[in-house]
């Protein structure tokens, strides 16, 4: 049995699916949302599969180790810091160009790495088709086609897991920055540092510039950033460019959009443009009645245990001020009431709007 914990980063663009991924992992229910950025702090969790010690970070979602957000660049930082034995890639199958394009620079840090296309049962409602071996192959990483809601492909992960230092390093050289390769190799050489470290210091990234302080600071580094700026131009662009060029290419030759399925009877219904939106007001409007009429005698009844309470001779009892008095029966504690009364009103309606969610 392994001793060491295996530590493994999740990292991914915001809304794949990272947190869910965690809970499905670990059984630990991890907070999600359907907004991007929900994990701004680091969440951690500790636990063994098949007797393996295993610590999963779940950084917060990003779209670049270049930084614009303070959550990016709490992931970012844990990226390029490199502490850590793996990482998986959390990709949304939805969005091809978009999770290839921080995969391939979490590929240049030269890291064992696998990723995750989440979703697939909506990117192929959608019409969306991979070649999964192949852009394995060409990436140089596992690639799992996975529904993290369902438990498809966690079975799969959590083999990977455990045996995270038996995958190698994907494809570093994924992307041919042409005219920047030799800058690329001097860099490399010279510090001793990984490919995708040389190109973050060319491009001039702030966070990498946090990490590393000095190791960049020494005037040959300087000179060959300054040379390959008069040669090249901007550096930071055109490293952007090029990732964005490679990644379309990946996605043109792997990636097939064929026809969407057809939508339910339902998604025709609410999503016409003529009457949908005169359906989803009526269908608002029949969650509010049915509430309304199917919570009331609750309503009522606890309504009934409120006005029970002889409110008004126990705050005689302890104030003797007639105004202080009105103000805490006819003010505070009506208020406080009526509140309480509209109660289970809200829960009901949370609770059906969660079931038309949940349902699709």
């Amino acid at each position: 049995m392994q001793s060491k914990i295996i530590k493994v980063l999740i990292a991914g663009i915001p809304n794949s699916g990272k947190s869910t991924i965690v809970s499905e992992l670990s059984g630990v229910a991890i907070k999600t949302a359907n907004y991007p950025g929900t994990t701004v702090s680091i969440s951690k969790v500790e636990y063994s599969i098949d007797g393996v010690k295993v610590s999963i970070i779940d950084l917060p979602g990003t779209y670049s180790l270049r930084a614009n957000m303070m959550d990016e660049a709490v992931a970012a930082r844990e990226i390029l810091r490199g502490d850590y034995d793996g990482i998986i890639v959390v990709g949304s199958a939805l969005e091809p160009e978009q999770t290839l394009y921080l995969l391939i620079q979490i590929l240049e840090l030269g890291k064992p790495a696998i990723l995750i296309l989440n979703m697939m049962d909506m990117a192929l409602r959608r019409g969306f088709h991979y070649n999964i071996n192949e852009l394995s192959r060409a990436l140089g990483i596992p690639i799992l086609p996975a529904i993290a809601v369902r438990d498809v492909g966690m079975k799969q992960l959590k083999d990977l897991i455990v045996r995270i230092h038996e995958v190698k390093q994907g494809n570093v050289n994924v992307v041919n920055y042409g005219k920047l390769e030799k800058y690329i190799e001097t860099l490399t050489s010279a510090l001793g540092v990984s490919r995708g470290l040389a190109i973050e210091i060319l491009a001039g990234n702030p966070i990498l510039m946090e990490l590393i302080g000095n190791s960049v600071s020494n005037d040959y580094v300087k000179q060959i950033v300054e040379k390959a700026c008069k040669e090249i131009g901007d550096l930071d662009n055109y490293i952007k460019s090029m990732r964005w060029k490679t990644a379309r290419e990946l996605t043109r030759k792997f990636v097939v959009k064929g026809v969407a399925s057809s939508i339910s009877k339902y998604d025709e219904l609410f999503m016409n443009p003529r009457y949908g939106p005169l359906l989803s007001i009526l269908l608002l409007f029949a969650i509010a009645e049915t509430i309304f009429l199917a919570l009331e005698p609750l309503v009522n009844l606890l309504s009934a245990a409120l006005d029970s309470i002889p409110i008004n001779a126990i705050i005689a009892q302890y104030v003797n001020n007639e105004l202080m008095q009105s103000l805490i029966v006819d003010g505070v504690w009506s208020g406080v009431t009526t509140l309480i009364d509209f109660i289970p009103y809200v829960f009901g309606v949370a609770f059906l709007i969660a079931f038309i969610e949940d349902s699709g």
